[in-house]
């Protein structure tokens, strides 16, 4: 029998997500409610996992993120906007041209929307949280960079600066969070080895089998490395992402059995963060003389020396 992911695939992503954004991005109530949260990051996921495969769902989307990051701030939405801003970065990172069309369709006349998005992701730069969102981030500012002069925020085009300096405090915070993470794993690895000497001394007692834990979500799926998310939506999300890199691939053989490989698209490409930042700068320099010298010019010793890490140090 043929999964409900292969039947009539982009019609069947598009009503899930739709429903998404409408049922929960869009209800009333929003304090303390963390199906938002959830309903923002798995539209996050749907759209890097499938790339052109989602370009159908893009528009709606937009849409409907944009609606609710318009509404007037309220308690409990402090979360949830900086996961709204990665679903626009998202679609712009993923498929550029048409999430330009788009936002610019609905944006008010001699208005450019980018100036909006670009001024929060600089404002928000310190609400940024786990490696992902932050990976993310950077991401975003990088595609804004890069577009043309005539395309560009306001914000870059008159004071670059300023945005060079949200990007470093972003990728500051994301090098702590990576050398925390490394010391959490190491001492994960030590407690396995502890946990699994005890086993051998005849700890006999069942443990409860995978498929039947409460898992907690990988920093690839979700932005934080403590975040958790009950099983259902973790399993929706992994046979998502399954399902469009198989549709992708051409893969037809049926077998499904990719549980080994470990490199989603989210993590590959995040992993050339910093070669991608110093392209950048590269084309910015190019394109920009005046503008670059203008941005890198009498930076202070330490901001100096955090652009130096951010270009030339592979950290990822």
């Amino acid at each position: 029998m043929k999964s409900v992911l292969q039947w009539e695939w982009p019609n069947f992503i598009q009503t899930v997500t739709a429903e998404l954004c409408l049922q929960q991005l869009s209800h009333e109530d929003d304090s303390g409610d963390e199906n938002h949260l959830y309903a923002a990051k798995i539209l996050e996921t749907i759209i890097l996992e499938c790339g052109t495969h989602a370009v159908e769902v893009i528009p709606t989307i937009i849409v409907t993120v944009l609606r609710r990051l318009m509404k007037p701030s309220e308690e409990g939405l402090s979360e949830l906007r900086p996961l709204l801003f990665l679903v626009i970065v998202a679609s712009l990172y993923t498929c550029t041209e048409v999430s330009l069309n788009y936002i610019h369709q609905i944006a008010e006349p001699n208005q450019n929307p980018l100036d909006y998005i670009c001024e929060e992701l600089v404002g928000l730069n310190k609400k940024f949280e786990g490696i992902h969102n932050r990976r993310l981030a950077l991401f975003g500012i990088c595609v804004l960079f890069l577009l043309p002069s005539s395309a560009r925020p306001t914000l870059i085009n008159t004071n670059p600066k300023k945005v060079l300096e949200a990007s470093l405090a972003i990728f500051d915070n994301l090098q702590r969070a990576l050398k925390t993470q490394a010391q959490n794993r190491k001492d994960e690895s030590g407690s396995e080895e502890s946990e699994a000497e005890s086993d051998d001394e005849g700890d006999t007692v069942a443990k409860p089998k995978k498929g039947a834990r409460h898992r907690k979500v990988q920093s690839e799926h979700l932005s934080d490395d403590e975040d958790e998310i009950d099983e259902m939506s973790l399993d929706y999300i992994d046979a998502m992402a399954k399902e469009c890199k198989r549709t992708g691939d051409g893969d037809s053989d049926g077998n499904g059995d990719d549980d080994g490989d470990s490199d989603s698209a989210i993590e590959s490409s995040f992993f050339e963060v910093n070669y991608l930042f110093g392209y950048k700068n590269v084309e910015f320099e190019r394109r920009e003389p005046d503008l670059f010298a203008g941005m890198v010019g009498n930076l202070s010793p330490e901001t100096a020396e955090s652009l130096q890490n951010l270009i030339k140090v592979d950290v990822f």
